[in-house]
């Protein structure tokens, strides 16, 4: 197989670009495309403009990109992204996608964490607008980021057994409290 049929080849098994509800992928490839000033045509922005609506989205995509810019020009760590493609979020972008969820799910507490470990003191205040604009626009849209944790597992109960004490470190005469001594 040539590599002009190999293109065509994956060309034709991937599947066509879905449309329809903005999602946490549309959200990691619009920071990308801000972070690495590859919006030129304005394509995330079309995209947040076109399923949050003509207001909307356009404030949605703007307070995004008030974020991300302050995230990577006044940032304590480097932002790092990555590949425009790929749909895995780099370590930078999970803090912010983390940050987002955070904020949509009300953890006030979290968020100001976040926000102390990624960014100085004078910016705080600015990035904590825009994260809480972003995150009510993608509430309001149905865009969820957190992901819903399951219920806990319920406790072990079998590992001690309430009617015979537990054998201390010290104690050496039972090594075994099941085994019976044998004298000779």
């Amino acid at each position: 197989m040539t590599f002009v049929s190999v293109l065509t080849q994956r060309r034709t098994l991937s599947p066509p670009r879905r449309q329809g509800r903005l999602n946490r992928i549309d959200v990691l490839q619009a920071i990308r495309h801000v972070a690495l000033d590859l919006d030129t045509e304005a394509v995330a922005q079309r995209r947040f403009v076109a399923m949050l609506g003509d207001e909307r989205g356009a404030a949605c995509f703007h307070s995004l990109l008030a974020l991300v810019m302050t995230l990577c020009c006044h940032g304590r760590r480097p932002f790092v992204v990555g590949h425009p493609r790929s749909p895995l979020p780099s370590v930078t972008e999970r803090h912010v996608l983390a940050l987002l969820a955070a904020a949509q799910c009300g953890h006030g507490e979290e968020v100001a964490i976040r926000l102390v470990t990624l960014l100085p003191a004078p910016w705080r205040q600015a990035a904590a607008g825009h994260l809480a604009a972003v995150a009510q626009y993608l509430s309001g849209a149905g865009v969820p980021l957190a992901v819903p944790l399951d219920a806990a597992p319920p406790r072990c109960r079998g590992w001690s057994r309430p009617d015979r004490p537990l054998p201390s470190a010290t104690d050496t005469s039972r090594s075994n409290p099941d085994q019976k001594e044998i004298s000779t």
